[in-house]
């Protein structure tokens, strides 16, 4: 009668899928390496396609690619029971790429104006990790943790392996912490009303 029973508020949820399409990474490598336009800014200290070139999904080359993703990203919001009229709605608004190297990173930012959002890994070093971060920004910084779990951590680092890809909502805080030694290359995509 007095057992008091913990209630996890407001989840994040996150998709991990692995092995995707790992017999065309190299082909998909070259392709992006043709691409034209990169740039760099204080935040996305990576060379990036996402102030030049968001429209990677109307690329021919890689439909296979945009096509599965977009099936995924649909399967992950019927997974949170959003409405069959929102998801019948729902498109890419970008998809873009990040080719990364040593001590390169992309500062925690979220990507809110959208509903799902992922990275696909076509190249990385080993030890690359992508880091999401609790958005409690009134957590007290000085509470120490004796376990970390997913009720006390401040932020939890996944590990980057080609092939793999991460759906999340678009309001989760992420980045790249500093890049060990090798190249990183990643799509990334939003998609949204």
């Amino acid at each position: 009668m007095d057992e008091a029973k913990l209630i996890n508020l407001f989840p994040k949820p996150l998709v991990l899928m692995e092995n995707i399409f790992t017999d065309k990474l190299d082909f998909l490598e070259g392709f992006l390496k043709q691409q034209k336009g990169f740039k760099r800014t204080a935040t996305q200290n990576v060379d990036t396609t996402f102030h030049t070139d968001t429209r990677l999904f109307e690329k021919e080359e890689i439909k296979f690619l945009s096509d599965f993703i977009y099936k995924k990203a649909l399967s992950f919001i019927r997974q949170l029971e959003y409405s069959n009229s929102y998801i019948n709605r729902c498109k890419y608004n970008e998809m873009w790429f990040n080719i990364s190297n040593e001590n390169d990173f992309l500062f925690p930012h979220h990507h809110g104006f959208c509903l799902v959002s992922g990275v696909y890994y076509i190249k990385a070093p080993k030890d690359s990790t992508i880091t999401f971060y609790d958005q409690s920004y009134y957590y007290p910084n000085h509470i120490e943790v004796k376990t970390p779990n997913i009720y006390n951590s401040k932020d939890v680092k996944l590990d980057c392996k080609a092939g793999s890809m991460f759906l999340f909502r678009g309001d989760m805080i992420h980045g790249n912490t500093l890049q060990p030694k090798g190249e990183k290359i990643a799509i990334s995509f939003n998609l949204g009303l």
